[in-house]
């Protein structure tokens, strides 16, 4: 049996091995606390900087859009003059305004860009340009066709021809286009053509 003083010593060993266990044990846990704040930090960061790039990474696609489709207005304006004359016997005089806003002349204070306006003799074409066309803008295009003379009171009372252009327009979307009334204009084999008429 061991002595009364032997087992104190033995215990008190014990307990020192406790102690040291337990002051590991908060060691540990306080590296482990430290790279947890670390880890949710960088995670911050982590989800700042992606937040930042999808901003840029839309921002780029957004620019994109805008470029490709003011392209296509680009290729489109300079042939209106030539479809006015040649289509809608329009003389050389005539006003062409490509992304020009106005505002409203008549009531409500409203703001509305037409892509494409060329007017004379009598004559005014609203050129709607599209870089993906699809079916579903016909009907809005219809609509801002409806309130032209509220933002051009200076052509009141002249002939309003719509006209629908794209790259391509494909044939139901042609369709579509002169059941509605409006003309379609695309890219033909060396120049912008009207490929749909009014039925």
């Amino acid at each position: 049996m061991l002595a009364t003083s032997e087992r104190v010593d033995r215990l008190e060993d014990m307990m020192a091995e406790v102690a040291h266990a337990q002051m590991r044990t908060e060691m540990s846990l306080l590296a482990l606390s430290k790279e947890m704040r670390e880890f949710k930090d960088e995670m911050r960061e982590f989800t700042e900087e992606s937040e930042r790039d999808r901003k840029r990474m839309n921002k780029a696609w957004g620019d994109l859009a805008n470029k490709l489709g003011t392209t296509v207005e680009d290729v489109v304006a300079p042939n209106i003059p030539r479809i006015a004359r040649e289509e809608f016997t329009m003389g050389d005089r005539m006003d062409l305004l490509v992304r020009a806003r106005r505002m409203n002349r008549r009531g409500a204070q409203r703001e509305r860009e037409y892509d494409i306006v060329c007017a004379g003799e009598g004559k005014v074409l609203i050129v709607e340009v599209k870089s993906s066309p699809s079916k579903d803008q016909i009907p809005e295009f219809l609509a801002r066709l409806e309130d032209l003379f509220d933002f051009y009171p200076e052509y009141d009372n002249w002939q309003k021809i719509g006209i629908f252009a794209s790259w391509s327009l494909p044939t139901p979307m042609l369709e579509v286009l002169a059941k509605s009334g409006l003309y379609g204009l695309s890219m033909g084999d060396e120049t912008m053509q009207i490929v749909a008429r009014p039925c």
